[in-house]
C-alpha cells in the first residue's frame, strides 16, 4: 500500500489500512500480507517509498491515492501500480487508475447527510444512534445505495448453502428465509439481487436481518431496504438499538498504558481490541555511514534508534548489517457495548474501527 500516514490526509490512509485489513481477514488466507508504506502526499517521498516495497520484492501497489504523486512512478517499470485517482490522462505507462476520488467521496457522504437530515436526526432521536454511524455503515456498505450487489440472491444462497460445507446450515437456514421474505413481500425470487453472500439492499442485510429488523420508516406501510432511504435509515439504527446500542456510552476508549490508575467505566459488554499500525523498516549500513545521520536522515531520535537495535556504543558499526529504523506498533482499545453493537451487524473488529473513525470524520 502506498497511502499517506503522515501529514494532512493521514486519517484516509488509515481508514485504507482498515479496509485492507477487513478484506484480508474476509478473504481468511495467511498467505496473504500487506505492507503499508507512507507516501506524505509529496511525490518524492511517494517515490521512496515504492522503492522500499520493490527492495521487498513488491511488485503490485495499491496507490498512490492523489494523481500528484505518480509523477515520479515511471522510474518503476517492473512495478504496476493501482492508483485511486479517477484521472486517466498522462498517467504513467505502469499505473492503472481505479477511478476513486477521496474528495469527490467525502462530498457525496456529506451530500448524503444533507439531502436525509430530517430523517437522520428522527432515526438519532427515536433509537439514540448518531446519524454519523448510520451514515459510515450506509457509506462502506453500498456508498449509500450505489453498489447493493449484481449477484442474484437465490444463486449466492443455493450455492453457498449447498456447496460450501463450513457454513451449509447457515445458508440453508437463509435460503428457507429468503423464500419467506420474497412471498411477505411480493419480490420476484428471480430477480432479487445482492452481494455475493446473499446480502441486500442500501444496509446489505441478510434474509433473517431484513425479516426480524427491517422497519417502514418512510410511511408506506412497506419496509423496502432496496428503494427507500428512510426505510433504509430507520433499519439500520433499529438493528443497532435491539442489538444493545447505549446512547449514553462511549463506543471506543483508548488505553493508556502510562497510567495503569486510569479508570474505566465498563457498565456492560466491551471487547479488548488491537490495532496493529505500521511496519518493521530496516536500514543497510553503508560505508561512512554514521548513527547519528541515520537517525537523522529516518526522522529518529539517536536515543530511540539506540534503545531500537539495543545498541550500546553509538560508535561502533559494522556495514552490511541492518538496523531496525521503524517498529510497528500496537494501539490498544476497549470497544463498549456500542462497539459489540457495531460487530453484530458485521462481525470484524476492524469493520467497526472503519465506521467509527469514519463516523468521527463525519463530526461524530
Amino acid at each position: 500500500l502506498l497511502i499517506p500516514l503522515t501529514g494532512e490526509d493521514k486519517l484516509l490512509g488509515k481508514l485504507l489500512v482498515q479496509s485492507t485489513q477487513i478484506a484480508l481477514e474476509d478473504i481468511g488466507s495467511d498467505k496473504v500480507e500487506i505492507y503499508p508504506r507512507d507516501t506524505a502526499s509529496n511525490p518524492k517521498k511517494t517515490l521512496a517509498s515504492a522503492m522500499e516495497l520493490r527492495e521487498l520484492g513488491v511488485q503490485i501497489v495499491i496507490g498512490p491515492i492523489f494523481y500528484k504523486n505518480l509523477v515520479h512512478l515511471s522510474e518503476l517499470q517492473n512495478m504496476t501500480f493501482l492508483s485511486l485517482t479517477n484521472k486517466t490522462l498522462n498517467l504513467p505507462t505502469n499505473v492503472i487508475s481505479t477511478g476513486v476520488n477521496a474528495t469527490s467521496q467525502l462530498n457525496t457522504i456529506k451530500k448524503f447527510i444533507e439531502d436525509n437530515l430530517p430523517t437522520l436526526k428522527r432515526a438519532e432521536e427515536e433509537f439514540g444512534v448518531p446519524k454519523e454511524i448510520i451514515t459510515a455503515i450506509l457509506g462502506v456498505e453500498t456508498r449509500y445505495g450505489n453498489i447493493q450487489g449484481k449477484d442474484r440472491v437465490l444463486d449466492s444462497l443455493t450455492t453457498l448453502g449447498f456447496d460450501y460445507p463450513r457454513r451449509a446450515e447457515f445458508f440453508r437456514n437463509e435460503l428457507i428465509k429468503f423464500f419467506i421474505l420474497t412471498r411477505e413481500n411480493n419480490l420476484d425470487i428471480y430477480s432479487v439481487k445482492g452481494s455475493y453472500a446473499g446480502a441486500m439492499g442500501y444496509g446489505q442485510f441478510i434474509s433473517s436481518s431484513y425479516l426480524a429488523y427491517a422497519i417502514d420508516y418512510d410511511g408506506d406501510s412497506y419496509a423496502d431496504l432496496f428503494g427507500s432511504k428512510e426505510d433504509a435509515i430507520g433499519s439500520i439504527a433499529n438493528y443497532l438499538s435491539i442489538h444493545g446500542w447505549n446512547a449514553e456510552a462511549d463506543i471506543v476508549l483508548k488505553i493508556d498504558h502510562n497510567n495503569v490508575r486510569k479508570p474505566y467505566n465498563l457498565d456492560g459488554k466491551f471487547i479488548p481490541v488491537k490495532l496493529e499500525q505500521g511496519d518493521d523498516i530496516f536500514y543497510e549500513i553503508q560505508n561512512g555511514d554514521t548513527l547519528s545521520q541515520i537517525a537523522l536522515d529516518n526522522d529518529v531520535r539517536l536515543s530511540e534508534l539506540m534503545k531500537l537495535n539495543d545498541i550500546k556504543d553509538k560508535d561502533v558499526l559494522m556495514v552490511g548489517n541492518k538496523i531496525k529504523i521503524n517498529k510497528k506498533s500496537n494501539t490498544y482499545f476497549i470497544g463498549t457495548e456500542n462497539f459489540v453493537a457495531i460487530t453484530k451487524y458485521n462481525y470484524s473488529h476492524f469493520y467497526a474501527m472503519v465506521v467509527y473513525n469514519l463516523a468521527r470524520e463525519l463530526g461524530l
